[in-house]
Formats: structure tokens, sequence, C-alpha cells
């Protein structure tokens, strides 16, 4: 009784704690910083890197803490579908710790040789953003095992930080959208309105490509100049922004 009651108050203590600390609301590169060197220091921590997928199914860095080579990890090109612990994760939406397997090619590695076991821990947010939570660690697999335990009684808190993230990203990103000039709106060709209009309706790039006689490589090029222009960063964002803009509000 009295082991599990100091667990029980360790476990609130710790839940306080990261409370008080995320309710200054720090950035994101403070947090990942906060969970590897005080949280998780006992765990052999030493980089943290918080991942999402793009609507395309990339994973796309968010931020790190930590040594963490952005150049190959972004060379790497990683997908929700390949295989790795962070793309299973997501797609699983299973936490995952494992042995971390360097690759003989050093532009393939972005974490560096002390690394040996990896966590990953994915989280869902405001119900449809998916991010992964990731950690390096020194140590064993046990070590890495033992992050995700402490995280897992984290995310409540975490969840609630990165709500908050997202939320204030998108605000953000719409208020630099409103305070823009709209000519590079005004400057989709025909081809391109074309495209938008269909991924209005939820077509996927290769029904686009079929619907209008193009390979679905140009679509996907076209869609990353759409996305450019209307200053989004998906699909989804890029249809909400062009009906607040009424650019789907009658024929180009």
């Amino acid at each position: 009784m009295v082991a599990g009651g100091s667990s029980s108050q360790r476990q609130l203590s710790r839940s306080r704690e990261l409370s008080a600390f995320l309710a200054s609301v720090p950035s994101l590169k403070v947090v990942l910083e906060h969970l590897t060197y005080t949280r998780l220091a006992e765990h052999k921590a030493h980089v943290a890197w918080l991942a999402s997928p793009s609507d395309t199914g990339d994973v796309v860095l968010e931020d790190y803490y930590g040594h963490f080579n952005t150049a190959n990890f972004v060379a790497l090109k990683p997908n929700v579908w390949d295989s790795n612990f962070m793309s299973t994760a997501l797609s699983s939406g299973e936490p995952i710790a494992t042995l971390w397997k360097t690759s003989s090619s050093p532009e393939d590695c972005y974490l560096r040789p002390e690394i040996k076991a990896v966590a990953s821990l994915p989280m869902y947010v405001n119900s449809h953003r998916r991010y992964a939570l990731n950690i390096g660690c020194a140590g064993t697999l046990v070590n890495a095992r033992a992050c995700l335990a402490d995280l897992l009684m984290d995310v409540p808190l975490i969840s609630l930080y990165l709500s908050y993230f997202n939320d204030r990203r998108q605000l953000l990103g719409d208020q630099f959208r409103d305070s823009q000039p709209r000519d590079n709106a005004a400057t989709l060709t025909p081809r391109q309105f074309t495209i938008l209009r269909l991924m209005s309706e939820s077509m996927k790039n290769r029904e686009i490509a079929f619907a209008i006689g193009f390979s679905e490589s140009t679509i996907r090029m076209e869609t990353i100049e759409i996305y450019k222009r209307l200053g989004t960063n998906g699909r989804h964002e890029a249809v909400r922004v062009a009906n607040r803009l009424g650019l789907l509000d009658s024929e180009k």
C-alpha cells in the first residue's frame, strides 16, 4: 500500500510540475528540451523531435531538440507508409519502442551514433491532427520503453499543449494570409483552378489526373504551386482558404 501510494504521489507531482511548466506556454523547442533533459533524463534521453503527416502522407518535422540532422531527415523523405518505427506509430496509432538501426550510408542517418534505442508516441489532437513525439536514448531498449511509460502518463497534458500549438499556428497563418495581397491567388492558372475545384470535391490526385487527362506527377506539382500561391500547407487548408476568398464561387 505504501509503495502504491508513493507511486501515485510521484505521478501527481510530475503532472503538477508539467502542468505548471506548460502553463507558461513555452515554445515547442523548449517543451522538447524540457522532456529530454528534465523529465526523461533518467532514461538517458538525448534527443526529442515532433513530426506529423502531411495531406500527401509525407512525415514533416515540426521541431526538435538535441543533436538531430534535419537535412538528412528531409532527404530521407519519410512517409507514413514506410516501415520505420515513426511511420508505423503514426499509421497504427500505437506507441513503439525499438532499437535504433543505423544506416551504412552516413547521409541516411539523422541521429548521432550514441543513440541506441528510440521511442515514438502517436497522439491525436483536436480529433483529427496526428503527431508523433519521438525520443532517442543513449541507453538500451529498456530506457526507450521507460520513456514511453512516462510519456503515456503525460499524454493528456501534452495533447492539450499541442492543441494550443496547432490552434495558434492556424490562427497566425490566417492572420498572415489576411494581411497579404491576394494577387497570387488571382494568378492561378485555369488548370490550377480546375484542380482546386476538384480538390474541393474531395478527389485524390490520382482521380484528378484521370479526370483532366494529366499525369499524377503533374497534378502533384500543380497542387504544390496552389499551396504556395494560397499560402497554405495542404489540400484541406487550401480549399478552406479558397472558399473564404470566394475563389470557388464562380467559374474561372
